[in-house]
């Protein structure tokens, strides 16, 4: 997955599925909540803290479902173990059973940041999860 930031939304900008049914299926061009999302949490983790809170409160407004609320005190401790990793991780927030790790890319100067991930089956990526990890920093280092 590639996705960048649109709004209060992660959009997806670039999807490539497997025929596999333990992978994640994204269409290119989906839009979620960036609160919700590990491509939008690895974004997020660029902000400074007082941009995120407002972005939270902003985001708790749209959202229908209770679950996918975040106090910003909260939701700003998911952001500081994101940057402490180094990566960010979602797993059955948006689609139950399903889990998404992502890392930011840098960006060009005046464009848009954007994050790299992958999404499977919660079981399927814990199970690989330190060499998705290894491989996504990679990815991120080599972008730099």
């Amino acid at each position: 997955l590639l996705g960048t930031q649109n709004g209060i939304n992660s959009q997806y900008i670039w999807s490539q599925s497997s025929l596999d049914p333990e992978q994640l299926e994204v269409q290119s061009g989906l839009l979620r909540p960036i609160t919700c999302t590990a491509i939008g949490r690895a974004l997020l983790s660029l902000k400074p803290d007082d941009e995120i809170a407002a972005i939270v409160r902003r985001c708790n407004l749209m959202v229908e479902n209770e679950n996918l609320r975040y106090s910003p005190a909260k939701f700003l401790e998911i952001i500081h173990e994101v940057r402490r990793l180094g990566y960010a991780q979602t797993a059955g927030d948006m689609t139950p059973g399903k889990a998404v790790l992502a890392v930011a890319l840098p960006s060009v100067v005046g464009q848009m940041p954007m994050a790299v991930g992958l999404g499977a089956t919660i079981r399927w990526l814990n199970a690989r999860k330190e060499n998705i990890i290894a491989e996504l920093m990679s990815y991120q280092s080599r972008h730099r």
